[in-house]
């Protein structure tokens, strides 16, 4: 009902301020600005771009700041315009709306008072999962968006705890996760049944990559720590000299440097575009991971894959798809928000260097890459 109210009194004062407005400039044969056309434009600039906004739901309210600010004015200038009976009603109106947000705001105070009102919002007890962690001596957490900041308030960063991804705003860094966190060598991950990350999401992707952990259930919260990787994931080769076919003078940045990234500049992906690694010893190879970082649409789609035998490339004659892997595997760890890729090869070679060749390439893409990673499979267990 206040919210049919609202628009009708808007809607009246952009009627008396184009009104005014059109009497203004039959007078002075000049366009001018008056309160009363001032803030019904805020207002409806303001709606408009909320109701055509991505982001607009029942949680982004506060995107009408604006327009809950404009509303006070509009009332006064409408009262200024109005004679005696109007100004009457618009006055009562005032005082229910003062009257409404007076019991509401009473109503409100009253249920935060409430004991339950922290688990209405999901804002579950924390204490059983802080002494958990404490007893494991783990000082480095994971969970989602709300129950992140809480960890790492209540144990005043004596627990450092990161969103697993940046779950509201995509393409944003979040604090603590890459500085810290993602680092860090004993990491557990704090996780309820509910939340845009949930415990069943996360234990789906441990199976896809047959991560196996220690789980606890304490009370709301599933905390999973002591990851076990699977066989041959525990090693990753560092290669020392990397080359490609555009940008050369930058391949280096795909071996070892997270913080920068090759990427075929001044060209857009192309059939044979190619770029390269090689490492010291030659070892037996399985697997190659491809961190695409936040750069997912740069991927590529289908490669060919060849290897240096006898210091000449030797290419796999079948096309080679890249799979994507839901994290990687980082100081013992699952780590998301990075776009992997894994190719695994045909069959297990003993090399010292690979080669991957675009066999298909993505429409007007660039070829992005964060860094190559070369598995070696000696331990791996059919």
């Amino acid at each position: 009902i206040f919210g049919w109210v609202w628009l009708a009194l808007l809607v009246v004062a952009t009627g008396f301020a184009f009104h005014a407005a059109y009497i203004r400039y039959r007078r002075d044969r000049w366009p001018s600005l008056d309160m009363g056309l001032l803030f019904a434009g805020i207002s409806w600039m303001c709606l408009l771009m909320f109701l055509f906004s991505t982001r607009s739901h029942a949680q982004t309210y506060r995107y009408l700041l604006l327009l809950v600010w404009a509303f006070p004015f509009i009332v006064i200038y409408l009262y200024a315009q109005f004679r005696k009976w109007g100004r009457i009603v618009l006055g009562t109106l005032t005082l229910l709306i003062v009257g409404l947000n007076a019991a509401n705001s009473s109503a409100l105070i009253m249920r935060w008072s409430h004991p339950d009102f922290s688990d209405w919002l999901d804002s579950h007890d924390m204490t059983p999962v802080i002494n958990y962690l404490d007893e494991q001596g783990i000082r480095h957490a994971y969970a989602s968006y709300a129950d992140a900041y809480r960890l790492t308030f209540a144990t005043d960063e004596r627990i450092v705890c990161s969103q697993v991804y940046n779950e509201r705003f995509p393409d944003w860094p979040i604090p603590y996760k890459e500085t810290i966190v993602d680092p860090a060598a004993h990491v557990a991950f704090v996780l309820s049944r509910e939340g845009w990350f949930s415990s069943s999401a996360f234990e789906r992707d441990l199976a896809s990559m047959q991560v196996l952990c220690r789980k606890k259930a304490l009370g709301e919260y599933v905390v999973y720590s002591h990851f076990v990787l699977p066989p041959g994931e525990g090693e990753r080769i560092q290669p020392v000299k990397a080359d490609a076919s555009h940008n050369a003078e930058h391949a280096a940045h795909m071996i070892g440097r997270r913080s920068d990234f090759w990427r075929c500049n001044g060209s857009y992906q192309t059939t044979g575009m190619w770029v390269s690694v090689e490492w010291d010893t030659p070892r037996k190879i399985g697997k190659v991971v491809i961190d695409y970082g936040r750069f997912p649409q740069d991927a590529a789609g289908s490669v060919y894959v060849s290897y240096l035998a006898d210091d000449k490339w030797e290419k796999f004659p079948d096309v080679l798809h890249e799979l994507s892997d839901p994290f990687k595997l980082q100081n013992g760890h699952p780590v998301y928000y990075a776009e992997m890729a894994r190719i695994e090869l045909p069959v297990p070679v003993e090399t010292h260097g690979l080669k991957i060749e675009l066999a298909a390439p993505r429409t007007n893409r660039a070829w992005t890459i964060h860094d190559v990673g070369v598995i070696p499979c000696e331990e791996v267990v059919p």
